[in-house]
């Protein structure tokens, strides 16, 4: 990862400075859904949340990525929704590697440290059947994303989130991944998901597509 792309973050002097936008969709950031979505995926975790902000292939513009990293803690959501709101101004969408590292800079699968989530993909087919397949199967999930964009059926697409009683480390994220790309194999879900490093935009953000 190139060091021109690292952004050494102050949340009150970096991203807050930056002119507001007419949003036809009438959409912001909703911050009751960072705040969900960080509890599910992160609070366990201790360490740095790689956070990625970028116009996403087929949005009409053109923009250079900004990468940051925050500390997993009490201050992480005021943090996130500061670059969410200059992400939205932007026209850019938000990511985040869904697990911990232990310095800046650091975003590659085997650099990740910690994670406490299992998440399935789903961007294609019968929607609806592959998740009452996975809660049939893995029970009911603690968070259901509707992650932007719909399928050719015009079905939504969605992560589905399992949060895990505490967190992951060493082997035992190795495991997470392995079982990521079998529940995505078995239900039709995106393979990508067997790497740790696999991004996954942020509930409440917005998807500008």
């Amino acid at each position: 990862m190139s060091d021109d792309n690292i952004v050494h973050f102050n949340p009150w002097t970096d991203f807050n400075d930056v002119s507001a936008i007419i949003d036809p969709a009438d959409i912001e950031p909703d911050v009751e859904q960072l705040k969900v979505f960080l509890d599910v995926v992160f609070s366990y975790c201790e360490g740095l949340i790689p956070v990625r902000g970028f116009v996403d292939k087929g949005a009409g513009k053109e923009g250079k990525p900004n990468n940051i990293w925050i500390e997993a803690d009490a201050a992480a959501a005021e943090k996130l929704a500061t670059f969410t709101n200059w992400a939205w101004r932007e026209g850019a969408a938000v990511y985040v590697v869904p697990g911990t590292v232990a310095n800046s800079g650091q975003a590659r699968a085997e650099e990740v440290a910690q994670m406490q989530t299992i998440v399935v993909d789903l961007d294609d087919g019968d929607i609806g059947a592959k998740y009452a397949h996975l809660v049939r199967h893995l029970g009911r999930p603690t968070l259901l994303v509707e992650s932007g964009g719909r399928t050719a059926e015009g079905r939504q697409k969605c992560h589905v989130w399992w949060k895990l009683n505490e967190p992951s480390e060493a082997e035992d994220i190795e495991l997470i991944c392995d079982l990521r790309g079998e529940i995505a194999a078995k239900v039709g879900g995106d393979r990508h998901f067997r790497s740790a490093h696999q991004p996954l935009r942020v509930a409440g953000s917005v998807y500008h597509k």
